[in-house]
């Protein structure tokens, strides 16, 4: 079988707090839990949880020190400086230098999608419902967006 690695900030602790505070995820594998407490605002959006389900998963979020706050996080704190300081149409000549300026910016993804308030999770959930609807979906299939930078958005793969 397949075995997905926990990610690292996500505790025993914290998964043990998830279970008592929302019931109705009690039996739930350890990997879900884990990405219900790594996903942030926007994303539990896109899951359209029960009110309690969500509300449970902040409140586990906010005690295990794992929650983004939508109106205060790096996204937020640093918006007024994005695009000062760099030329991306030169950062674009120098794949070294923009392989750079993203390693250091990439820590920072999640706060950006939220700052953003990015739909792509909206998008990928539409489209699990809709295979899941369809009867496409397995035990061991995953969903993948892939990102397509032109005319026609972003697609949605079922593997």
């Amino acid at each position: 079988g397949e075995t997905l690695q926990l990610p690292t900030n996500v505790t025993d602790e914290a998964l043990v707090d998830l279970r008592r505070t929302v019931p109705g995820l009690a039996g739930a594998e350890d990997q879900k839990l884990a990405w219900l407490l790594r996903a942030n605002a926007n994303q539990l959006r896109a899951l359209s949880l029960a009110a309690e389900e969500e509300s449970g998963v902040v409140a586990v979020q906010k005690r295990q020190g794992l929650w983004m706050d939508p109106e205060d996080n790096w996204f937020t704190r640093n918006v007024s400086r994005f695009g000062k300081g760099f030329d991306m149409e030169q950062l674009g000549k120098d794949r070294a230098k923009l392989t750079s300026k993203f390693d250091r910016l990439s820590p920072n993804y999640e706060a950006w999608t939220l700052g953003n308030r990015s739909v792509v999770e909206d998008w990928v959930a539409k489209m699990m419902h809709d295979a899941e609807q369809h009867g496409v979906l397995t035990a061991r299939s995953h969903v993948l967006d892939v990102a397509r930078n032109g005319r026609s958005g972003p697609r949605t793969a079922l593997l």
